[in-house]
This record gives structure tokens, sequence and C-alpha cells, in this order.
């Protein structure tokens, strides 16, 4: 379906399709499958959250929110204050990104749940809205999210600089607050304008040597803006009737010709959550396949690592640039693999672990490590598939080929990995008693009355 064609223009089909979807999901309860693989992201999302609050960017964050928050209406997880709805979104969605802890969509280059989450649970505390619609408003949140992005062809944007990330956070974040207020098609139709018009961004955030700004670009600004900008057109302010289809629209600005129809076609019959991927490892993603690779090599040979000669690792070459002897240790591929040959395992604590990063043993292996940029394992299908190689001192090559990375829709992780994922995550900030209550809140999501619970189990209130 070409956007030149008039009638198309006139008919507006992709914004009408978003905003029946989004003015339905909250009618109508999710199925069990849906249900249960949202219930794994918003645990695997919260626990982010709080993990991130004791990191740089979420301590910055909380510094900013205590200091600029106004009326104390929504939690700030891992800290003891409230604070207005749009600081709490901001400052939850820092947290949630403030490493690479949280989830991700390969197709639409971005991290849903850092900004969908927040923003939907800052709405539910204020409002006091009941777990079943916020399970809802996740979902649609993320079906907004990956396909504002797919439908500009997500890859050559990247890889022309311009944002994925923040665009598609920003449309998740926006349509998860929209059913949160209840809005109708002709509400989700200025959200819709409102939104198209912030969609902004570029890819520099890749020089962010502190991670503070990245995650204000992924997640803060998205879940700050799209709380904002539901709320303005709650109370009355109205915007363009076709923003995205129109003369000068999203489409037309940002796809440049590109056809979004398809992106779009199955939006109400297939959530696009079903594609998104939970982190094994709390490290960058181009990371995870390597990390699967070390591991099974690990299990299989009894490996002394003073025996490693040399170690090779191949990704694909448009992913392998972000994790090239990155600046910090979760963003190392050649430091996390040294860490995963020598300890047979990766903790949060290590993949974070500064020091290490200078231990003389570690950094001997990583320096003995080479990471190929692999054109051929480009748009490879399992995506972000990694081959690790082990070159031993008597002459053996013992090597793995990781293809479908755990906890990708090819491999997903079940709902007990994830529970010990999040328990590593947020034990160390919410005690192993504050750490269950969570999780337990979140298994029985639905049946809350007030979602609020599950904010307030977050913070130290």
């Amino acid at each position: 379906m070409s956007t030149s064609n008039s009638a198309y223009r006139e008919h507006n089909p992709i914004r009408d399709r978003i905003a029946q979807t989004i003015a339905e999901a909250g009618k109508r309860p999710l199925s069990p499958e849906i249900a249960e693989k949202a219930r794994h992201h918003l645990l695997d999302t919260v626990a982010a959250m709080v993990s991130g609050s004791a990191l740089e960017p979420g301590r910055m964050a909380l510094s900013y929110g205590a200091t600029w928050g106004g009326r104390p209406e929504a939690t700030i997880a891992g800290a003891s204050q409230k604070v207005d709805i749009f600081t709490a979104a901001l400052v939850n969605g820092m947290s949630a990104h403030a490493d690479e802890t949280d989830d991700f969509h390969v197709a639409s280059i971005t991290h849903p749940g850092s900004a969908v989450v927040p923003s939907a649970l800052a709405l539910g505390e204020l409002r006091k809205i009941d777990g079943a619609r916020f399970l809802a408003a996740v979902v649609a949140g993320y079906d907004i999210c990956v396909r504002a992005t797919m439908s500009i062809d997500a890859t050559k944007r990247f890889a022309e600089g311009g944002a994925t990330h923040g665009v598609g956070g920003l449309f998740g974040a926006a349509a998860a607050s929209a059913v949160m207020l209840g809005f109708d098609r002709a509400k989700v139709i200025h959200l819709l304008s409102y939104t198209a018009q912030q969609a902004s961004g570029m890819v520099c955030w890749r020089r962010d040597p502190d991670h503070i700004e990245k995650a204000f670009d992924f997640s803060g600004a998205a879940a700050r803006n799209g709380v904002q900008t539901a709320t303005m057109v709650e109370h009355g302010m109205t915007g363009v009737p076709d923003a995205l289809e129109g003369r000068h629209g999203f489409f037309q600005v940002f796809g440049r010709g590109f056809d979004p129809w398809p992106a779009w076609a199955d939006l109400g019959e297939r959530p696009a959550i079903l594609d998104a991927a939970i982190k094994k490892w709390c490290v960058g993603s181009p990371i995870q396949a390597p990390l699967d690779a070390a591991e099974a090599i690990r299990a299989a040979n009894a490996l002394d690592p003073a025996q490693v000669e040399a170690v090779t690792i191949r990704l694909p070459s448009d992913t392998a640039v972000v994790v090239d002897n990155g600046p910090m240790p979760d963003v190392n591929c050649q430091h996390l693999v040294a860490v995963v040959i020598m300890d047979g395992a990766l903790s949060f604590a290590s993949a974070h672990d500064e020091a290490r990063m200078n231990d003389p043993v570690t950094r001997g292996l990583r320096d003995r490590s080479t990471l190929i940029h692999d054109d051929s394992l480009v748009g490879a299908t399992p995506p972000r598939q990694g081959i690790v190689e082990i070159k031993l001192r008597d002459g053996r090559v013992l090597r793995h080929h990781a293809k479908a990375v755990r906890g990708t829709p090819f491999n997903p992780m079940t709902w007990d990995e994830v529970v010990a994922k999040a328990h590593d995550l947020m034990e160390p900030v919410l005690g192993e008693a504050g750490s269950r209550r969570v999780i337990e809140t979140v298994r029985d999501v639905e049946a809350l009355k007030d979602v609020g619970a599950l904010a307030r189990a977050l913070g130290k209130l």
C-alpha cells in the first residue's frame, strides 16, 4: 500500500487501526499466552528499574527527582519519596535503562519495557487503576512502540544516525498512557499527532561514556513525554488529525518513501510483545550470543583459563561496533567473554565490576581476545547470532555457534529463570523480603484492584 495514494491519505487506515486498537485495549481480557508473556516482561522491567536505581544513571535521576519532583503522586523505584507522575516516569525510565539489563526487540531496534512500564505505572498509581487494565496497557504499549520504528525502516534510520529507541519508546509510552486513561478513538488521534511531533533523536548516544544521557534518550524522556502527552490530550488539547499519514506526516518525513503498512497489518491480531526478548545476561544485547557460546563451551569442557592461548569472537558487523571493547564492563564484549571463561558464570555484580576491568589476569585474557565484525552473520535467522572459538595452548580449538539466544522468542526463558534474574537484581536494593514481594505482586498483577500496590512495592516507603 503506497502513501502516495490520495485515498490512502484520506482514509488514514493505519491511524484508524491504531486508534481502534488502543481504544479497545482495556476492554477485553488478554489471552493466557499473552498475559503470561506480559508478566515475564513486566517483572524483568521493574527489576531493571530497581537495580538501575543504584547505578550512576539511576542515582543521578533519583537526585534530580528529589530536587525537582512536584506533588507526591507516584513512587520512585528504590527510593523513599514520591514525586509527580511526570518526574516518576522520567526517573523510573532512566533507572530501567541505567545499564543493559532491560528487554529489547530486535527488528524495531527498541527497548520497549523501559519506556512503556514506567509511564503506565505512574498513571496507574495516581488514578488507582486495576492490574488487568495495566497489563493490557503494557501489551498495547509494546505493540505501538515496535511498529512505530518498523514502519519507517528502523534498520535504515539507525544506520543513518537517527534514533529508534527513543522514538519507539515515546510512541509506546503514549499508547500505554492512553489505555490507562481510557481514551476513545478521537483522543487517540490527537495523541498520535503530539507524539509524532516529538519523534526525534540521534545515535550519538553511542559516545556517552557514563550511560546517563543514553538512559534519558532510550527511556526517561520517552516515558515522561508519553505521560505528559496523554494528560494534555485528556485535558482537552487537540491536534492534527492526519499526523501519521498526511502530507509532511510521520511516515512521509521519517519513512522517506518506505511502505509503513506491513508493520501495522496485523495490529490487533498478534501482539508484538510476543517477539520481544528478555536478556539472560545483564549486558548489551549484542553480547548475549557470545556469552551463551562461552557458557556452553565451559559446560562441555574441563577448561583451565590459564591454558587459553587466544579467543576469537564473531558478531554481526552491524552490531559488533556497539560492544567492541566498550568503555564500561557491561558493554565490553571481550571483557565479559573473558569473565565467563574464567568464572564459568556471570552475575549482575560481576558484569558491572569496574575494578575487574583492570585486573591483570582478566585483562590479560581480554587482550588475547579478538572480536571479528562478521558480515556473514548480518541478517541471519535467528538474529543476533554469535560464535566463540577458544584456542588452547595444547593446540585444541573449542568452538560454539550460538544461534537461538536464550531469552529470545526462538529460545525463551522460563518464568523461574526470569524470577531468578529479577531476584538477583532486586535483592541488593530491596532485600530478600522486598524482592519476593515484588515478584509475587507481578505474578498476580491482574488481580490487583489498584496497581499502585506494585509501584509502592518497588520503593522504600
